[in-house]
């Protein structure tokens, strides 16, 4: 009895660290799958110039930026919703590099700082998941 307790025990805990892994491995594809409409057209100089300088697009290239964030932030409310689910370790290797990746390609930029104040305070408690904030 005692043995099939240890035995049910570990397969528990392989089954959930399985399903972590599978859960990273996913979130890790969608997070590079955000950026992919960057790499097409002018798309990459729109990004680029809204985080770097807010102020200077036209209205339609405004709205592409803010098509572009739409998927950065999903996938940022995606990953923390797996960690407040208790699925994703907030300090697994996974999440400090993806909170390392938002803070410097996002976070650090007034552009994007911008944006996401526009849907506070839902961007503050998944930045706050993540381990980053606006300040």
């Amino acid at each position: 009895m005692f043995a099939s307790l240890i035995y049910l025990a570990r397969q528990i805990k392989f089954s959930a660290l399985s399903t972590q892994r599978q859960m990273e491995a996913e979130l890790g594809q969608r997070g590079f799958q955000a950026y992919d409409p960057v790499y097409e057209g002018r798309n990459a100089q729109i990004y680029f110039q809204r985080l770097t300088n807010p102020d200077s697009l036209s209205e339609e290239d405004a709205f592409e930026f803010d098509l572009l964030m739409h998927r950065q932030f999903g996938t940022m409310s995606e990953l923390a919703g797996q960690i407040e689910n208790g699925v994703i370790a907030a300090e697994s290797t996974y999440v400090v590099g993806f909170r390392e990746h938002y803070k410097d390609a996002l976070i650090r930029h007034e552009g994007a700082k911008r944006w996401l104040r526009n849907y506070q305070p839902y961007a503050d408690q998944v930045l706050a998941t993540l381990g980053l904030s606006l300040d």
